[in-house]
């Protein structure tokens, strides 16, 4: 009997990690209908959290065996743990994310504790999230969203909200935005999207893998923001706690799992211009049975997003005249097509006409004409005379001007279902499932539309040579991308003695990633005569150059995840329980032969295949040494974590040998304590590692031949390399490479102030320091590193020196290979401040007023690439982290109503690249017409009702009305002004102002 009363104590749980206050739980006055035998009261409050649904942990073991009283029928859930718990000398408190806590009554609640306890083994938690539940009161700085917060939002993805609420997030554009792809592309601190590691539920899903070798952050779009519970981002290298790829730290989106009722919810979206607009369903239905130890729940939806053109905006356009404008000359270089026929002189001398046309100048290099001009033969060249000097800068109508894409047409579905069944009083099974695909559609053009004629070319009417551009109606190509992927997990939780739990997974996942590419195209840029003729005659002579076909890709990834977490309290501390988690973890990917094929040209069959895998073991202790009421003063509250991760991780590719294998150790330590009441000091240190990619540890040898790579070899009298012995240049990656290391240091001060007790102000100071990053450093240079050997031994390969050698007076045998492979010599630097301001401010009768906001500055993100190279810090330029980001808002709630406003900040940025020499950046800022792009701010607003129905009409309980406004004032984004790009910042939002309503029926 004993040993099952234990096994109902919650891993001798201390209290649960606290939430932000928006976040859901019963309230002790609701009214629940129980049944509770004559049993321990450790069981008995295991049964009241089953039928009340309600997450429960048991912070005091102690009293946990002694017997409870019966309760038969309704109780309000205050009255039913009054009763349970009285003369036991135990007493509950709810925490903000709604859990209950039961907890000896001699010991003042804290708000603050928290366990190394996995969220999925705490009892009633309903969740399969296997980290541990952080809060922004962590010791390290974690930054946490609830569902109402994404709610609020209107977000139209899980892209857009992390790329809009995660300040820290250094992400431009959105997957929509991002014409070429549907994946993700998170980047905490701006260290690229490979160091920041999306997890769902706390697990890993498979990689994006492209057609070649590079794999990418999974694309997670097609999660519905209805599903999401709750959002977790760490802000820092997390290493010890996540393993590899944490280098800039975690986004962990946990799921719900509501095993009570139903909801069905219909969301439409609109711009105020009447068009891009977007629909969205979502549904989720939950059963439980009486004794509430089965539970299934299952929850999907279906989007369809915006498809926007370049002709229903002005960006392209305006971008368009603006270089004009600015930079005649570098726009006429390359005439764009347009709604005329624009004409170039080649050779920069004003055009004139050629003999059989009388000879004459047009005083201009350039001219332009109507699409249905019919030539010289219809006037004489009046027309070429009269435009002399103009070009058209008008979008053609056509694939290249008001057709192509501005957004790609996302669409997507996503399917989450879950099953629990408890046997007995320790053990609990699961599966779960996960289904998500993204589709995506873009148009775009498949050639420059600029033709060269000749000066002696049949039917030009000048004696140079000239470039024409014009519009192609019709030839052009549709991309389409397909991802989707899948994973079934199904594991046990096994109840142990003296409060202990174990969890045991399995999980299976597969992802595909298809492409096509369909399009008709010209294949010659070099026409005679055709391009200056009228519209329907150019149109005619260009059909037999017409080729239409069709480019299809695809990549598979298999994936296997195998976990076992072990939790449980260690000793009994100051502060409470010293808590231990243990996890061990073999994790498999395999990507099989992708294809490429390319109709009416050619296929290439199946490409190689390559694998990655890592096994883990891992810890973390929570130490709570002293308490926070009657511990010394300046130490009260004092707790310390500490992590241990080991990983080894191999990549293997099928046309490398040998295999690279790193191994890696990684730590986080760190302290909070509270020196004074309503302040918290926190600070924390880690490191991380981010293994080799499959790209990274791939090479080439090839031998030297050309004679720009022949080289002299200072060691041998200046002989060239290459004529006394073949060879070899050994270019690419390298097996021998190292992991990427980084280390990160953070500091904060949290303020809840007595005066203000619905106020919390958290400042947070974060540097990253990253050393052995791959860098390709002068690559296919071979004569760098034979003038640079003595600096970088071993990448130049030598013969043993002869007695014939020495003879000849050379210093070095001959070289048989140059090695200019990458090298781990990178150095990054990254430093940050994080400030989040939370203010509730609840009135008796104008309802609670909540304010909330946060902001990022990050002054640097320097790089050091190579050794003879400066660093360069590229924040605040255009291929950089913005110097500041940041979001704030009101929300206003009277019973059912519920207003406000959401501002979001963009700071304003260099126009070039902290790469550009003066030259370029010089351009940049010439189109720019300044070296900035200004700052922006959005403004969203957003409105909900919930309406409650006393007759359930169809079994409808209530009913949530739900609306909102992005972009409320209508701010368009800056105009850029530079080629081959969207035309618009991509931090704000070409649809401009647009609409949503949203309508969700509860069951």
């Amino acid at each position: 009997m004993r040993g099952k009363n234990l096994s109902a104590v919650i891993l001798g749980l201390c209290l649960a990690i606290p939430t932000p206050a928006n976040a859901a739980g019963a309230p002790p006055g609701r009214v629940v209908r129980l049944s509770i035998r004559n049993q321990s009261l450790a069981a008995a409050l295991l049964d009241v959290a089953r039928q009340a649904g309600i997450a429960l942990v048991l912070a005091a073991p102690a009293g946990a065996t002694r017997a409870a009283p019966k309760l038969q029928g309704r109780y309000t859930l205050q009255e039913a743990l009054s009763q349970l718990l009285a003369g036991s000398g135990l007493t509950y408190r709810r925490s903000d994310d709604g859990t209950y806590v039961v907890l000896a009554s001699v010991r003042a609640p804290d708000e603050s504790e928290a366990v190394a306890i996995p969220d999925i083994l705490v009892v009633g938690r309903k969740t399969q999230n296997t980290d541990i539940r952080r809060s922004q009161d962590d010791i390290q700085p974690y930054m946490v969203w609830t569902s109402q917060d994404i709610e609020q939002s209107h977000s139209a993805s899980v892209d857009d909200f992390l790329r809009n609420r995660v300040t820290s997030n250094a992400q431009i554009g959105t997957a929509m935005q991002m014409v070429s792809g549907v994946r993700s592309d998170a980047d905490l601190r701006g260290l690229g999207s490979g160091q920041t590691l999306l997890l769902v539920d706390g697990r890993r899903l498979p990689g994006e893998a492209s057609i070649l070798v590079d794999v990418f952050q999974p694309s997670l779009g097609a999660i519905a923001l209805s599903a999401i519970e709750r959002v977790e981002v760490l802000n820092s290298t997390a290493g010890g706690i996540y393993g590899p790829g944490a280098t800039a730290g975690v986004i962990n989106l946990v799921l719900k799992r509501n095993y009570h009722g139903a909801e069905f919810g219909l969301t439409s979206g609109l711009s105020a211009r009447g068009d891009a607009a977007t629909r969205r369903l979502d549904g989720r239905v939950g059963l439980s049975s009486e004794d509430g130890r089965t539970q299934v729940m299952a929850a999907a939806s279906r989007t369809w997003g915006a498809d926007l053109r370049a002709g229903d905006r002005p960006f392209t356009a305006r971008a368009r005249a603006l270089q004009q404008q600015r930079d005649p000359a570098g726009f006429a270089a390359v005439p764009p097509a347009s709604g005329s026929v624009n004409i170039v002189s080649v050779s920069g001398a004003p055009l004139a006409f050629d003999a059989a046309h009388g000879g004459a100048s047009i005083g201009a290099t350039t001219t332009s004409v109507p699409v249905d001009y019919g030539g010289v033969a219809t006037d004489g060249g009046a027309l070429y005379q009269a435009n002399a000097g103009r070009l058209d800068s008008s979008l053609a109508a056509d694939i290249g001007g008001t057709e192509r894409s501005l957004l790609s047409r996302l669409r997507s579905a996503f399917l989450l279902a879950n099953v629990r069944q408890e046997i007995g009083e320790s053990l609990e099974v699961y599966g779960d499932l996960l289904y998500l695909e993204t589709t995506g559609r873009t148009i775009v053009p498949r050639e420059p539309r600029v033709f060269t004629l000749a000066g002696e070319a049949p039917g030009n009417p000048f004696q140079q040579a000239i470039q024409v551009s014009r519009p192609l109606p019709g030839y052009g190509g549709v991309n389409r991308f397909h991802d989707r992927a899948a994973r079934l997990t199904a594991g046990l939780i096994l109840g142990l003695p003296h409060g202990w739990k174990a969890n045991a997974d399995y999980g299976l996942a597969r992802a595909t990633t298809r492409t096509s590419s369909t399009g008709l195209s010209i294949g010659a840029v070099s026409l005679s005569g055709a391009p200056l003729a009228g519209q329907a005659d150019f149109l005619a002579s260009i059909i037999p150059l017409g080729r239409e076909s069709t480019t299809l890709t695809s990549r598979r990834t298999d994936f296997g995840d195998l976990t076992l977490h072990l939790a449980g309290p260690i000793a009994s501390l100051g502060g409470g329980p010293l808590s231990l988690s243990l996890m061990a973890e073999d994790r498999h990917e395999h990507y099989p032969p992708a294809s490429l094929q390319i109709t009416n040209v050619f296929g290439l069959g199946p490409r190689p295949t390559f694998s990655i895998g890592a096994r883990s073991i891992h810890g973390e202790v929570r130490a709570p040494l002293v308490d926070r009421v009657t511990g010394p003063a300046g130490l009260r509250g004092l707790e310390v974590q500490l992590a241990l991760r080991h990983d080894i991780n191999r990549a293997t590719r099928s046309w490398t040998t040998p295999d690279n294998v790193t191994h890696a150790t990684a730590y986080t330590a760190g302290l909070r304590f509270f020196p004074a009441e309503g302040v918290m000091l926190r600070a924390s240190t880690a490191s991380g590692f981010l293994p080799p990619t499959i790209t990274q540890i791939g090479l080439a040898t090839r031998y030297l031949g050309t004679s720009s790579e022949i080289v002299a070899d200072p060691l041998r009298g200046g002989t060239r390399v290459g004529s006394e012995h073949s060879a070899s240049l050994v270019s690419g990656g390298s097996t021998r490479l190292l992991s990427e290391r980084a280390r990160s240091h953070s500091a904060g001060i949290v303020l809840t102030p007595a005066v203000l007790p619905k106020l919390r102000l958290s400042v947070d100071y974060t540097r990253i320091q990253k050393r052995n990053e791959i860098v390709a450093f002068h690559p296919d240079e071979p004569d760098y590193f034979l003038l640079n050997e003595a600096r970088f031994p071993g990448r130049v390969i030598r013969a043993p020196l002869t007695d014939a050698d020495r003879a000849k007076g050379y210093a070095a045998g001959v070289v048989t290979a140059i090695d200019t492979t990458s090298f781990n010599v990178g150095r990054t630097t990254v430093e940050a401040v994080d400030v989040q301001l939370d203010y509730r401010v609840p009135t008796e009768r104008l309802g609670d007023f909540h304010v909330y906001g946060a902001a990022s500055r990050q002054p640097r993100l320097t790089r050091k690439s190579a050794p003879d190279r400066a660093p360069v810090n590229s924040a605040g330029y255009a291929d950089g982290p913005l110097a500041w980001r940041a979001n704030g808002g009101i929300d206003w709630q009277a019973g059912p109503l519920d207003l406000g406003f959401i501002a979001t900040y963009f700071h304003g940025y260099r126009a070039a690249m902290s790469t550009d020499d003066a030259a370029t950046a010089g351009q940049a800022v010439l189109l720019q017409g300044g070296s900035r792009i200004p700052a922006q701010i959005y403004v969203d607003a957003f409105a909900a009702r919930r309406f409650t129905l006393s007759r359930a009409p169809l079994g409808i309980v209530s009913v949530d009305l739900r609306f909102g406004i992005q972009n409320l004032f209508d701010h368009a984004p800056p105009i850029i002004v530079a080629p081959d790009t969207a035309n618009y910042s991509l931090f704000g939002d070409p649809r401009l102002r647009r609409f949503e309503l949203s309508l969700v029926a509860r069951y």
